[in-house]
């Protein structure tokens, strides 16, 4: 499942929750965008304003801070 998949589900989940997805749908859209030019450090921000919005915990970055991945590296890696 792609990033941009992920994002879709948990926004969706959201919504049939009742919550407020406005601000979730602006960043999956820009981080898309981002996505399509090959902007993946710029789309990886974006997906996790997106989950936080959500108060959702973005992929890779529940992991311990201590693992040797930096947390850009672990958004990357989540991308693609």
């Amino acid at each position: 499942m792609t990033k941009a998949d992920y994002s879709a589900n948990k926004i969706g989940d959201a919504q049939a929750q009742g919550k407020d997805v406005a601000t979730a749908k602006e960043q999956e859209a820009m981080g898309k965008a981002a996505l399509t030019k090959g902007m993946n450090d710029e789309a990886a921000q974006h997906f996790e304003a997106a989950f936080r919005s959500i108060g959702v915990i973005p992929i890779g970055l529940d992991q311990d801070a201590g693992d040797g991945n930096s947390e850009d590296q672990r958004m990357r890696d989540a991308i693609n």
